[in-house]
């Protein structure tokens, strides 16, 4: 939210804010799909889904405060980098679910 509200007291055009938005929380609905998915899989590996979701959730709210941001980084860097993070994890997590479901 801090990022939104910095960015309306600029010029950056409204199409931009929505995007950056839409990027910022695609990972927690992302999550969201695969819990919904997951219904149907075995109890360790739903487990496993949620252990992965709580590890995204908490590492980006860590990311997100700066703490780790180096110092001459730009201020929306962080927000590129995250999400992508989260969603490099969670396409890992869903192939090793595959291949776990298809020895079995």
């Amino acid at each position: 939210m801090c990022f939104l509200y910095a960015a309306t007291s600029s010029q950056t055009p409204f199409i931009l804010l929505i995007l950056f938005s839409g990027w910022v929380l695609s990972p927690y609905l992302g999550l969201f799909i695969a819990t919904l998915i997951s219904r149907k899989w075995k109890e360790g590996v739903q487990l496993a889904l949620l252990v992965i979701a709580f590890f995204v959730s908490i590492v980006s709210l860590i990311g997100y405060t700066g703490i780790f941001t180096p110092v001459d980084a730009r201020p929306a860097s962080i927000f590129l980098i995250i999400p992508f993070i989260g969603w490099i994890i969670l396409v890992v997590f869903f192939i090793l679910a595959w291949m776990k479901s298809a020895r079995n």
